[in-house]
């Protein structure tokens, strides 16, 4: 028997094995129940398919069953191997090699497979039929058992499975044919008992690595190129799940650093330290950034264009309603509930409610929900039933596995190559070739994650007349659509970022109104159009930049493609989610109203403001805490504590303000009544999806306060 300092040295070796067992094993547990830690954020990788069609619920649940094995086999394979070679390699006693310990082997995979099996089936238990499920897993074990035995260096020779072999196994002896060069530099381990360079264990972990490279190329080609087999549908969850990509790169991290750590822990060279170094190297190489895209403005439009002023945008309403929004963030649920109400008001109260709504400040996923119903306006300045129903889908449907494949695709192989993100082919003869500033450089999860909401509409940037900053500034100033104002933030001096079809004017103001450009920078504002006059933005871009919620999608800097490749090494400001200044939108829609009301003579009759927010405040139990751990840590707790009820209270005492400033202004409240924490992810769930239609059905005294706003005779004009 081995003793403890020989099992704490194996327990080191194993580390990356039993890291991945340990999150194939917890990631359920800390998604899929209820009151699940990491849930609101995790939650929506283990609702596979719900929604789809009997056969496309076979293939998920297959898909899912075929990354869970290569996930487990990588566990369980490398695993053995540095417990079967730790003597040899590594100088340690031998593990006595017996019937139960094969055994343990075996189980200690099983239970990680079997771990992300029953979360998914869990989550999916009141939409997808029981029996529906186990087809999908039956069919998965069956496809890569069949792989399996085909990659396997004494597997079978069938005329039928030429293709499939040449498939499948080529990836597997590229690796074979670099892994037994290296192996002979350092032979032990490695050698079989006849003394060739790789045993029948490494060649097999070997075939099995290839076959992970090989579905995780497969899987590329489907989600970029496949059309219906990798897209998102409005009606249903993802074709290809988030799942599915997360268990294959799980599977290829715990094959590649298992072979790292293999080889390099014979000489003390811990990989960690490595990876870091190379980290840090290659993060300095500008490509490394994030960027978004943007365009030079349309001719007729004058480079210093800043949009209709508020004023302008509101005065459509002079002596009648007029209301303005503001909404708040909070991921996908911000967006559907934001694109509820609106489009709910519309198809209760018709064109008075579609043209008395003139501006709207967004946060987040509030910007989602308002870009879709923004967007959802006709040239009449109305909406129509089917596009009041299609933004609302929209605003509700899935682009988690966008994400997903975003993070596990471009962004991880940028992140390993960034010198070579902006090396771009644009004509391959005669040659024409970027090296540093090519298209690949918004080649992202924040890209995929446009491509998602701009799917076969006019937000898409690939079509015609699609829908910009500008193109929405002209209709705003004719009174087409409303105006929009998504706000963000500047991560390096956290001011404010206003990406507007209207502009707050910072020119040459009034003495009695708020202007001026010393003010703004005091107000801690700045705009898109002054940051960067003569310049254009795809709407979809300005919303994404508003919901650039932390770690689901990258902050990003301008890129100007026609600058060349100096604009690549240009110091620009890097762009993040408008809830980090504030959540409700609150203070840029007061800001935008003090202008409008200042300026304009005569007014709207009357002036109704709409809250829209996606939660309503849950308890928080009161823990008395003590301590030095407390101590430590309590700054940072408090920090993150204050946030939301501070921004809350500032909004009510802005909005109090401003009332007290203007007699006459009106305030209706639509705020979700959650019970539980928010979707983090951009997923909800088939219940949470029915909960927010629920709970828009339940606010009739907030619908019918607008209703009566709109029907009222206007009686007096709104003062100052």
């Amino acid at each position: 028997m081995a003793g403890f300092g020989a099992c704490m040295a194996y327990a080191y070796l194993l580390r990356v094995p039993l890291g991945v067992w340990l999150v194939l094993v917890l990631l359920p547990l800390a998604a899929v129940p209820e009151n699940a830690p990491f849930r609101p954020l995790l939650g929506g990788i283990f609702d596979v398919g719900a929604g789809s069609s009997w056969m496309w619920s076979v293939l998920v649940f297959a898909q899912i069953t075929v990354a869970g094995f290569m996930a487990a086999t990588a566990v369980g394979v490398s695993a053995r191997l540095i417990v079967t070679n730790g003597k040899d390699r590594f100088g340690l006693v031998a593990m006595p090699s017996s019937q139960g310990l094969e055994l343990a082997y075996r189980v200690f995979a099983f239970v990680a497979l079997a771990a992300i099996l029953l979360g998914a089936m869990w989550e999916v238990r009141n939409a997808i039929a029981f029996r529906t499920m186990v087809i999908g897993i039956v069919g998965g074990c069956a496809t890569y058992l069949l792989a399996t035995l085909v990659i396997m260096p004494k597997g079978f020779d069938g005329a039928s499975l030429s293709l499939m072999k040449l498939i499948l196994r080529a990836p597997a002896l590229l690796l074979r044919r670099i892994a037994g060069p290296l192996a002979r530099l350092s032979p032990s381990g490695y050698q079989d008992a006849e003394g060739r360079p790789l045993s029948f264990d490494h060649w097999f972990a070997a075939g099995q690595l290839g076959l992970s490279l090989t579905v995780y190329g497969l899987l590329f080609f489907l989600k970029k190129y496949g059309g219906a087999l990798g897209s998102v549908t409005l009606q249903g969850a993802p074709r290809i799940p988030t799942l599915c990509l997360l268990l294959v790169l799980l599977a290829l991290a715990c094959w590649t650093l298992s072979a790292f750590t293999f080889f390099m822990d014979r000489f003390r060279v811990p990989v960690i330290a490595a990876i870091a170094l190379y980290a840090f190297l290659v993060t300095g190489i500008p490509q490394a950034n994030y960027f978004y895209r943007s365009s030079l403005r349309d001719e007729p439009l004058s480079a210093t264009y800043q949009g209709p002023s508020p004023a302008e945008v509101l005065g459509v309403r002079e002596k009648r309603p007029a209301i303005v929004v503001a909404a708040s963030g909070g991921g996908i649920q911000a967006a559907a509930w934001t694109a509820q109400v609106l489009t709910g008001l519309s198809e209760e109260l018709g064109e008075p409610f579609d043209r008395a709504v003139r501006a709207i400040s967004s946060v987040s996923g509030g910007s989602v929900g308002a870009m879709f119903f923004v967007n959802a306006y006709g040239p009449d300045g109305a909406l129509s039933g089917d596009s009041r129903v299609t933004a609302l889908e929209r605003a509700r449907a899935s682009s988690l596995d966008e994400v997903a494949w975003g993070l596990v695709y471009p962004d991880l192989f940028w992140a390993a190559f960034p010198f070579l993100k902006g090396l771009y082919f644009y004509q391959v003869w005669p040659p024409r070739v970027r090296l540093v500033s090519g298209l690949n450089l918004t080649s992202d999860r924040g890209a995929a994650l446009e491509r998602a909401w701009a799917h076969d509409s006019s937000l898409d940037p690939e079509t015609d007349d699609h829908a910009t900053l500008a193109g929405w500034a002209r209709d705003a100033e004719r009174g087409m659509r409303p105006a929009i104002l998504f706000n963000a933030t500047l991560a390096e001096t956290g001011q404010r970022f206003l990406l507007g079809t209207t502009d707050i004017r910072v020119d040459d103001a009034d003495d009695d109104c708020p202007s001026g450009d010393r003010r703004s920078e005091r107000l801690g504002r700045r705009t898109f159009w002054n940051t960067y006059a003569g310049r254009d933005l795809d709407i979809v871009t300005a919303a994404r930049l508003s919901a650039t919620f932390p770690y689901v999608t990258p902050a990003a800097r301008i890129w100007r493609e026609e600058a060349g490749d100096h604009d690549v090494f240009a110091k620009e400001p890097h762009v993040v989610d408008g809830g980090y200044y504030d959540n409700f939108g609150v203070v840029t829609l007061v800001e935008w109203l003090d202008h409008a009301l200042c300026e304009m003579n005569p007014r709207p009759s009357k002036l109704l403001i709409l809250q829209i927010r996606d939660r309503t405040p849950l308890p928080r139990r009161h823990i008395q805490r003590q301590g030095w751990l407390f101590q430590t840590l309590g700054p940072i707790s408090t920090m993150l504590s204050v946030r939301e009820t501070g921004q809350r209270s500032h909004a009510l005492v802005e909005l109090e303000l401003l009332r007290r400033l203007y007699p006459g202004v009106e305030v209706v409240d639509f705020e979700f009544p959650n019970t539980a924490e928010p979707p983090l992810s951009w997923h909800l769930t088939p219940d949470q999806r029915e909960a927010i239609g629920g709970a828009w059905k339940k606010l009739e005294s907030e619908r019918t306060r607008v209703a009566k706003f709109l029907a009222d005779a206007p009686n007096q004009r709104t003062g100052r």
